[in-house]
């Protein structure tokens, strides 16, 4: 008994079980010989991204279809004020067309794809000699091959009017009214008043 110590006797050092032993650190004990069981917990499953639609590229694709659309309008808009504007609607117009024919008459513009000529005429060649012509509808140009004749009294009697396709149409010139064809139109005109 000897070796149990007593009460009131300390225990040297290198005799004393120790409560709470220190755990070594990496650096203090590189190669551990006993691990402590570490329990597995699984990783959370990932959830499969839902794709949200991007709104900002589909954004900027209208905007910019909304800014053709408007700069197409304003196109429209201003050529068709500047060909309006080339008319001069106090004068009568002479409209040349894809086929050869040309027409005389008032010209107004219907919209961009048409034109309207009213007062029409145009000129057929001559097959009597003007002088005994007995056609009211006939007047003489200066020319002695071609007569300026009012539209109206063709076999397939149209009306005075005419819808012309600008797709038909090679130019116009606004005619003078102290050009012979402007007087010849007026004079008719005037004497054909109902």
């Amino acid at each position: 008994m000897d070796n149990m110590p007593t009460r009131g006797t300390s225990i040297p050092a290198e005799r004393r079980i120790p409560t709470e032993q220190p755990i070594p650190t990496p650096a203090q004990n590189p190669s551990p010989t006993h691990t402590a069981p570490t329990t597995h917990t699984p990783a959370p499953t990932r959830q499969p991204k839902v794709k949200t639609p991007r709104r900002k590229p589909i954004l900027g694709i209208i905007i910019l279809v909304v800014i053709i659309v408007l700069a197409g309008i304003g196109y429209k808009m201003v050529n068709q004020t500047s060909v309006a504007s080339t008319i001069t609607k106090s004068e009568y117009q002479a409209i040349f067309l894809t086929t050869g024919q040309v027409y005389f008459g008032k010209l107004t513009y219907v919209n961009s794809d048409y034109f309207k000529l009213t007062e029409i005429f145009y000129l057929q060649s001559k097959t009597t000699d003007s002088t005994t012509s007995n056609d009211p509808q006939a007047a003489t140009s200066s020319s002695d091959s071609d007569v300026l004749t009012k539209l109206g009294n063709e076999i397939h009697g149209p009306e005075d009017e005419m819808v012309i396709n600008k797709a038909q149409v090679l130019f116009f010139e606004n005619l003078k009214s102290s050009g012979k064809v402007s007087q010849l139109m007026t004079t008719y005109l005037k004497s054909h008043q109902n």
